[in-house]
């Protein structure tokens, strides 16, 4: 401070005494003067304050520079083979045998000395790492007995006073195993103590002790001073708690018995042992319980690793259901806090390789064994307790089954994620996989120096997993190429999900787990497919409002219903899939410049579109105008023409669309309707944006600014509205895109889909039928003389029995997928065989129940036809079989059409309508018959 500000702050300093000196009586005197006077001592004691602060983190800094050159000397003399950094990774440590037993040695010491001189120490656990000065400051301590004491949170004595509780109860689990009198090298030190000495949080140490012990662990913590999750730091120090908030449950570990996962697996369930105490992750085995509280116990059990023979061992901590580790472990809250577990997507790679710009390099590393490198808190170790062989383990670190593992994960990747970030590289992370992205010139460098801050954190990265700077690279499932910028599923993942989608397509009901099942998979496919997601959202939504958080954990014995809804959502994955060959393109540009824009226009009875070369005008045909659908669903039905004339020329775009219509414009932004019409709509539309790969975003504009797509939407209402199009535009500049009406652009089914048409051709032509609903005959052969029906599809099949027909349909080999009517025709076979009536019914019963299951469409038999020529005499028969078919239908709330008596003339047979030759097969004129017929029953039940 300099002298002129002295003088002046000792005057203040003067006159706030004196003011303070004759307060009750003069302070209705204080002047301008004398306020601003001590607004400037408030100013220049906070500068002052400062200016401290400043000198004594530039202090520490130097502190820690000092330290710094002090290792580095230190390092270098030292011989060997080893890392600069092992003599402070805690990993290096862990496996080495002399500082083990070291550590191992000086906490006998510790435990040996009297509740008088442990209160000397300022903790009683001890690290892996610097045992040397950890033996000095133990015999320092004995020397200075008489010196102040200094309390570290172990409750030796209830007259011992704590001066500072701890945050973990580390020393309270050291404490009862002392107390017990059990030999402290059976447990091993260095496998539950996380790295530290618990006296590093002693409120009195000294900063050269604690600099000394944690060197690298103090480093990082510098690195994540301004991070906002600091109980990280605790983290590193002493190992997660794993969050359990219930009251401890007394049960007899003797009740728990394993899965059979694990019972049926004895070696490899024991070889997973004895690995996992190579590394020390579990702590046992004990024949009786070690601790001096409950042993918690949760039965083992292990499932197949994906593409592999080895088998996952998983702790089921979810066990028994409503009395579990995990039923008292929240999902929202954590140590006290709420939380929201999120995992970063591709999207968010996809941002930092925008950031680099493109062909730049992306590279990969994975943490080894996941979360079972990750310590849990001593104090909780009795919680993840299990048997094998009639002997106690605990794990010693994260288990897979643990509710809170993946959000434990997170948090301590993410940290290192922002220490990484700080040194001026990016990355991120999902779980225990972290993917980045950088220059050619600066990735090797970045690549290095992550697996340097892996090491330094004491988390050993998987070197088999690890992907150097590349330009092709596969992240989450995800193949990532910065030269074409696409992202790349595998075709035996897209013919998976899209199997199972088939598959879903067949149900009528579906329990949590396998919902869930199909969520991950679409939620895969969506990181590619960007229109996808909204059907995604659709499942989520349905998963929560059918599966609430009170039935989770019975989930997959709870079956629900599928609504039509998600059928239809379904139905978009499965018409997608089929024609999607995995490749996407990376959307690498911003909202803020779309690359096309176009504007559109409806009206009652004509619809147009223009966009920056191109236009079309056409009227709605009568399939549409008869229903007399709202306006906004005329309007987001023109937008739907206009990106199926388009599509082709959008691939990779950012389309920006025009539209005085606000319900189109928030169906198109927000990805949902509550009228069916337009959803039907959206999903055309999402359909055509996943299949060119552009994406849409609409804006609502006044009508007087969308004038030229109001005169093409009623161009057939006067010349007048052409002449004013026309005098607005620049003639020449513009091309007219004819639109016919019928078509077969899309399919009516997927069996009749032409993939060399696509979406689009160059004579731009519109279908209306995929508005219609669809239906399909299946039948032993007359369907296969039965063609040109709108909207119906024929499956035949020659020669089949009701029973081979409902083996048909439950191997797959009859397609009910996306239908709304299945009509059956069936019988003809049974009727000249030896089978009697009822059986006969029967067989229809069966076939029924399987439809029931296969299908969400409604179900109509039809009965079977009379016979001209009938050698066998089962006229009778025919009728009998037909009377009760149609009982059985009613009972079972299905439609039942007779078509026996439009074959009949004068009650009887119409021979001219059967083939001369045999007098049981239709002939052309009977073909046609029944195909009326077929017709009627659609259109009466489309109405």
């Amino acid at each position: 401070m300099t002298p002129v500000k002295s003088r002046r702050l000792q005057k203040v300093e003067e006159i706030e005494s004196e003011v303070d000196s004759n307060d009750s009586g003069e302070s209705s005197e204080e002047d301008e003067e004398l306020q601003r006077l001590k607004k400037e001592l408030a100013k220049v004691k906070r500068k002052k304050k400062e200016q401290k602060s400043q000198e004594k983190k530039e202090k520490i800094r130097k502190e820690i520079e000092k330290e710094k050159k002090e290792l580095k000397k230190k390092t270098e003399k030292q011989k060997g083979t080893a890392k600069v950094d092992d003599s402070l990774n805690i990993n290096s440590l862990r496996k080495c045998p002399s500082i083990k037993k070291k550590a191992e040695s000086a906490v006998k010491k510790i435990l040996e000395i009297d509740s008088d001189d442990s209160s000397d120490e300022s903790g009683d656990t001890t690290s892996s790492c610097e045992s040397d000065e950890l033996s000095d400051s133990i015999k320092k301590s004995k020397r200075h007995k008489n010196k102040s004491k200094k309390k570290s949170g172990i409750f030796d004595h209830p007259s011992d006073e704590v001066v500072k509780k701890q945050l973990w109860p580390q020393s309270k689990l050291q404490f009862e195993y002392a107390g017990s009198k059990i030999n402290f090298d059976d447990l091993e030190f260095n496998l539950f103590v996380a790295g530290e000495l618990e006296i590093l949080s002693s409120s009195k140490i000294g900063d050269v002790e604690r600099i000394g012990r944690t060197k690298l662990l103090k480093k990082n913590c510098e690195n994540l001073i301004d991070y906002d999750d600091e109980i990280i730091c605790e983290f590193l120090k002493f190992g997660a708690p794993i969050g359990y908030q219930g009251e401890m449950l007394n049960e007899g570990s003797s009740k728990v018995k394993n899965h059979k996962g694990a019972t049926d697996f004895h070696d490899e369930i024991l070889a997973y042992l004895l690995k996992e105490a190579t590394y020390g992750a579990i702590i046992g085995p004990f024949d009786k319980n070690p601790f001096s509280c409950h042993f918690k116990i949760s039965p083992l059990n292990s499932v197949y690793k994906k593409d592999s023979v080895e088998r996952r061992v998983i702790l089921d901590l979810s066990f028994p259901p409503g009395r579990s580790v995990n039923d008292f472990i929240s999902k929202d809250v954590y140590l006290g806090e709420r939380v929201q577990l999120s995992y970063p997507k591709v999207d968010d790679l996809v941002g930092i390789i925008k950031d680099k710009g493109g062909k730049c390099l992306v590279f990969k590393k994975d943490l080894k064994r996941a979360y079972r490198q990750i310590p849990i808190d001593p104090g909780d170790l009795h919680l993840v307790g299990f048997q094998w062989d009639n002997k106690l383990f605990a794990d010693r670190v994260l288990p897979m089954g643990l509710r809170s593992s993946a959000l434990i994960c997170q948090r301590i990747t993410t940290a290192v994620s922002f220490m990484f970030y700080k040194m001026g590289y990016m990355v991120i992370n999902y779980l225990d996989d972290f993917g980045g992205a950088d220059t050619v010139d600066k990735a090797d460098e970045a690549y290095i120096a992550l697996g340097a801050l892996l090491d330094s954190c004491g988390l050993e990265e998987s070197k088999q997993k690890g992907v150097a700077p590349t330009t092709r690279m596969e992240f989450l499932g995800i193949t990532v190429d910065t030269v074409k910028l696409t992202l790349e599923v595998t075709s035996d993942r897209v013919l998976e999900i899209s199997l199972l989608v088939q598959a879903w397509l067949r149900k009528k009901k579906a329990s949590l787990r396998e919902l869930q099942s199909i969520l991950g998979k679409l939620h895969f496919v969506s990181t590619c497919v960007r229109p996808g997601r909204l059907f995604v959202s659709r499942l989520l939504n349905w998963l929560r409002s059918a599966f609430p958080s009170n039935v989770v954990g019975s989930g997959h014995k709870i079956y629900r219903k599928i609504p039509v809804e998600v059928q239809k959502d379904l139905l978009w994955w499965h018409r997608f899939l089929s024609s999607y060959n995995g490749i996407s393109m990376m959307s690498l540009e911003d909202w803020s410049s779309p690359d096309e824009i176009f504007s559109s226009d409806a009206c009652l009875e004509g619809f147009g579109a223009i966009t920056s070369n191109q236009y079309f005008h056409a009227v709605f045909p009568s399939d549409i105008t008869k229903d007399q659908l709202h306006i906004n669903c005329l309007e987001l039905l023109a937008i739907v023409v206009a990106v199926k004339i388009w599509g082709k020329h959008f691939v990779g775009k950012k389309i920006l669309i025009f539209c005085d219509n606000e319900a189109s414009v928030q169906v198109i932004n927000s990805g949902s309707s509550k009228d069916a019409f337009m959803q039907t709509c959206l999903r055309e539309l999402c359909f055509i944006q996943a299949s060119f790969q552009f994406e849409v975003r609409a804006r609502h504009i006044l009508g007087v600014e969308n004038r030229l797509a109001d005169y093409l939407s009623r161009w057939h209402c006067s010349h007048k509205y052409r002449e004013l199009f026309k005098s607005a535009i620049s003639v020449d500049r513009y091309e007219e895109v004819p639109v016919l009406i019928k078509s077969n652009l899309v399919p009516d089914s997927i069996s009749t889909f032409d993939h060399n048409k696509q979406l689009c051709r160059d004579s731009i032509i519109f279908d209306w039928n995929f508005f219609e609903k669809r239906a399909t005959i299946v039948s032993a052969s007359i369907p296969k003389y039965v063609s040109g029906i709108d909207g119906c599809t024929t499956q035949a099949f020659p020669g089949a029995t009701i029973g081979r027909l409902t083996e048909l349909i439950s191997s797959g080999k009859v397609d009910l997928i996306s239908l709304d009517f299945v009509i059956v025709h069936v019988g003809t076979n049974n009727i000249s065989s030896s089978q009697s009536v009822d059986t006969i019914i029967s067989y229809f019963g069966d076939l029924i129940h399987k439809l029931k299951k296969m299908t969400f469409a409604k179900l109509i038999f039809t009965s079977i036809l009379p016979r001209p020529v009938d050698h066998m005499k089962t006229g009778a028969k025919v009728n009998k079989v037909n009377t009760e078919l149609k009982r059985l239908c009613k009972r079972n709330n299905l439609l039942y059409c007779n078509l026996y008596r439009s074959f009949l003339l004068d009650n009887i047979p119409d021979a001219s309508l059967f083939a001369p030759r045999d007098g049981l097969h239709l002939n052309f004129a009977g073909t046609e018959l029944f195909r009326k017929k077929i017709i009627n029953i659609i259109k009466h039940q489309s109405i």
